[in-house]
């Protein structure tokens, strides 16, 4: 699936009445991953256990576009793997190409480490000489996408049927079926909790000729491991964000290039805390009741926790617990006269605490 005329590296959408038309008469994104992952499935329905190219580019030249795209390779690496499945892009040229940075360079193939991953020119290279290394800018060009991890390059025909152009050609084709050495495993992973929804990630880059790191995480527990990101080369740092708090986090990763995966590093654990609530008010209904109210601010909370003591010297107690997302509790007692009571309140998952709320306090039977 590629895009009109390969214009901006094959998004499909360029003008405002293009967006317009695709996202409220089309569906949008969401329709178009359902129609991709269609054709991803008819194919491997079809002709099971073949090898199969899926040239596309994003939809839309914005963020939502490059997600939607990450989401349908993903799931044709995870249900047709190994070099079943593969992704191809147009952006090779010399120079004036895209970016190193941009989806037709570098994007494509950490989106499928685990697949094919090739190339199409941007446009015909001719005889073309750079005037800088005296070289064709085919062979250039040729030369980028290799060092970008492509199995393949798809080039123009001009281009192929030229003669003097057939030695550069050879070379690169005796290049691209000589597969470079597995690339060693990364190590000393480390994982830190740097608050309730970020863990920032670290590890040592031991390989001199990966094109990519593959990031996996399991939640919960290390028995359900998925891709969580793939980062570029000689990257050693990475924060996960946006977090349930309170919950579990196994980490690992591995290096890659077009030979094939290193083993994987150490495996790393870090818990994100529980928020603890806020907002606790008490408030003096009757010279024997008192009814507490607070924020619940975690999403994995199992209860809540609530403490009491008298005068502020006092020892604190548990006199009761209420159950997840409750945000309230009364409590009932036969308060002494002229005595202030202390109120505080932390959630739990029944493995870890939060912190405590705000302590307020009350004279219930002046």
């Amino acid at each position: 699936m590629g895009g009109p005329g390969r214009r901006e590296e094959s998004y499909f959408c360029f003008t405002d009445y293009d967006m317009d038309y695709f996202i409220n008469t089309l569906g949008g994104l969401p329709n178009w991953e359902r129609g991709v992952k269609w054709i991803i499935d008819q194919y491997g329905t079809y002709f099971p256990n073949t090898p199969f190219i899926l040239a596309l580019g994003a939809p839309i030249p914005l963020p939502s576009g490059d997600d939607s795209l990450k989401a349908v390779v993903d799931y044709g690496v995870a249900q047709y793997p190994g070099n079943h499945f593969g992704v191809m892009s147009c952006g090779l040229q010399y120079p004036g190409g895209p970016d190193n940075g941009s989806l037709g360079a570098t994007e494509v193939p950490l989106l499928c480490p685990t697949s094919t991953v090739g190339y199409q020119f941007l446009l015909t290279q001719h005889e073309d000489i750079d005037p800088v290394t005296g070289r064709f800018m085919l062979d250039l060009g040729l030369e980028r996408g290799m060092n970008f991890g492509a199995h393949f390059i798809e080039v123009y025909s001009g281009d192929c049927d030229d003669p003097v152009l057939a030695p550069v050609l050879i070379a690169a084709g005796a290049r691209m079926t000589t597969m470079p050495p597995i690339p060693n495993a990364p190590s000393s992973l480390t994982a830190t909790a740097t608050s309730s929804s970020t863990i920032d990630l670290g590890w040592r880059d031991n390989a001199n000729n990966e094109i990519g790191q593959r990031i996996e995480r399991s939640v919960g527990s290390s028995n359900n491991y998925a891709l969580l990101e793939n980062v570029g080369a000689n990257i050693t740092a990475f924060t996960d964000s946006q977090l349930i708090d309170g919950t579990k986090y196994y980490y690992r990763l591995l290096a890659f290039n077009i030979g094939g995966s290193s083993t994987y590093s150490n495996q790393r654990l870090a818990t994100t805390p529980l928020n603890s609530p806020t907002s606790l008010t008490a408030t003096a209904v009757s010279s024997s009741q008192v009814n507490l109210n607070w924020t619940d601010n975690s999403m994995s909370e199992t209860g809540y926790l609530v403490e009491r003591k008298a005068t502020s010297a006092g020892n604190w107690a548990q006199i009761g617990s209420v159950g997840m997302n409750v945000q309230s509790y009364t409590d009932r007692y036969n308060f002494r006269s002229g005595t202030t009571y202390y109120y505080r309140v932390r959630a739990t998952n029944g493995t870890i605490y939060s912190g405590y709320s705000n302590t307020p306090h009350v004279k219930p039977n002046p």
